[in-house]
């Protein structure tokens, strides 16, 4: 197990955010969206990972990399739905593709859904070979 302090902030970083992108957000919001993503996964692969530790706002992530990558993919997609949701307005006749079309959200997607698959059914290892399955 690893740990990522400041989590919500890292992940900020990581995907090039800044907090003030994100109107109304926080970064104890942010770690409370962080928490539903860790939720999701458990429920998604029957996993007991641990909801964030610590003092809000500077709260740690404990993980194994493949949580890692999968909360991160998750979250990553939760900050693009709530900064690209923008306010809603009526136009006739026009067809709106632009986020199942991103190549990042195809992306983001793709990986999202093999972790969650990886994370339900392990490798079994013996003697440190994995058996095929």
């Amino acid at each position: 197990m690893a740990t990522i302090p400041n989590i919500a902030q890292t992940i900020l970083n990581e995907n090039g955010y800044q907090l003030v992108e994100f109107p109304r957000l926080t970064l104890a919001l942010l770690e409370a969206k962080i928490n539903d993503a860790i939720d999701y996964i458990n429920a998604e692969t029957g996993l007991s990972i641990s909801s964030l530790s610590g003092t809000a706002e500077s709260k740690t992530l404990t993980y194994t990399p493949p949580q890692n990558v999968a909360i991160k993919q998750l979250v990553n997609l939760m900050l693009r739905a709530y900064k690209e949701k923008g306010t809603q307005i009526n136009v006739t006749n026009i067809n709106v593709t632009y986020l199942q079309s991103d190549p990042d959200y195809k992306l983001s997607m793709q990986l999202l859904n093999k972790i969650i698959q990886r994370l339900k059914s392990p490798p079994i290892y013996v003697s440190n070979d994995p058996i095929p399955t």
